[in-house]
């Protein structure tokens, strides 16, 4: 019985990535060739991301390491 339920989430995942592929496809062969301010904005924000998004996550892994053994002892809150 689980296995079906992975197999119908792992279906409606895929799904939901080639819908998002399909809006990505025809927003660039579309829209983008007549928009050209709409394309630099985007491409601002995706550049702008992927230089933040080191600094915002600097300080993930120290939680992880921080806060993992108090989880990882108390059965209750054992997640698999």
């Amino acid at each position: 019985m689980e296995n079906t339920n992975r197999l119908k989430e792992g279906i409606g995942y895929g799904l939901v990535q080639l819908l998002g592929i399909g809006v990505g496809m025809i927003s660039t062969v579309f829209l983008y060739g007549h928009v050209l301010e709409a394309y630099g904005v985007v491409q601002f924000f995706l550049n702008t991301a992927a230089l933040l998004f080191p600094l915002a996550s600097a300080g993930v892994y120290a939680l992880n390491y921080r806060y993992f053994p108090l989880l990882e002892n108390d059965p209750a809150r054992r997640r698999g």
